[in-house]
């Protein structure tokens, strides 16, 4: 298979292997245990080379995904923000309060926090942000 463009990273392209629950959750175990997605490690098995030639620059290891997911819990406790930005939005609404600059950037930080949330959680989950 041949390419006309030249692209940044190769295509891939699927293959379907049928194995017992067993096999599955063997490679399962083995791929979480070297930090891989699935795809990852069994490349990685069939292919040889190194496991840097594998593993994603953002992916991390199970302990420090826990972490990680830990501290996303943490801060989500600390937060009422859903509660407080659903208290503000019914007070606009009924003009009990009146969006002022200091309001607007209290609303902003909270914005801020959400966004660092939802990118700690994503690489948690070895997403990309």
């Amino acid at each position: 298979m041949t390419s006309t463009k030249h692209t940044k990273h190769r295509r891939t392209v699927p293959v379907s292997v049928r194995l017992t629950d067993d096999e599955r959750c063997k490679l399962n175990s083995e791929a979480d245990a070297k930090g891989l997605s699935l795809g990852e490690y069994i490349r990685m098995r069939l292919f040889g080379g190194e496991l840097g030639d594998y593993v994603h620059a953002n992916r991390l290891s199970a302990e420090d995904r826990q972490k990680l997911l830990a501290k996303i819990l943490l801060r989500l406790g600390q937060l009422d923000t859903v509660q407080s930005v659903n208290n503000a939005l019914k007070g606009i609404q009924s003009g009990l309060i009146d969006p002022s600059p200091e309001f607007l950037a209290a609303l902003d930080a909270m914005h801020g926090e959400l966004i660092a949330l939802r990118r700690d959680l994503l690489r948690a989950l070895g997403l990309r942000p």
